[in-house]
């Protein structure tokens, strides 16, 4: 996060705890390694073409179907 009067922070959270980073070397490789997640993850329109499709599968399956996520991760 930046703010106008403040130097930069970074929160991380985890299961049980919750950590404001405001040392400048660990908020920037807080930064990069948000912005690496952000660059993998799927678009909205390809998250839920993958939501639907697997939903889908799983409804025709009538059950858990373990290769059904490998095949619509492939999509």
């Amino acid at each position: 996060m930046r703010f106008a009067d403040q130097p930069p922070m970074a929160y991380v959270e985890g299961l049980f705890t919750g950590l404001c980073i405001e040392a400048p070397d660990q908020y920037e490789a807080a930064r990069d390694r948000y912005d690496m997640a952000r660059s993998a993850a799927l678009s909205l329109d390809h998250s839920m073409h993958f939501i639907l499709k697997y939903e889908e599968r799983w409804a025709n399956a009538g059950r858990s179907d373990e290769r059904g996520l490998a095949e619509v991760q492939s999509l």
